[in-house]
């Protein structure tokens, strides 16, 4: 669900932009959010991290034609 969600995403995004985007698609928001354990988040911050940056890097590639 995060890769799809963080693909509606420009790639010229921060990454707290792209963090604060998928935030704000979960049911009750930032009250999800804060209710969710510490190590829950900081790993679905790295997943986020992760599919921005492959999204970042498939599109330099695609741009540059180097696929």
């Amino acid at each position: 669900m995060i890769p799809i969600i963080v693909g509606r995403c420009h790639v010229g995004y921060s990454n707290r932009k792209v963090i604060r985007y998928v935030i704000s698609c979960m049911r009750k928001k930032y009250k999800t959010w804060a209710a969710m354990p510490k190590a829950n988040r900081k790993a679905i911050m790295r997943e986020i991290i992760r599919c921005h940056a492959e999204n970042r890097n498939l599109y330099h590639a695609v741009m540059t034609g180097r696929l």
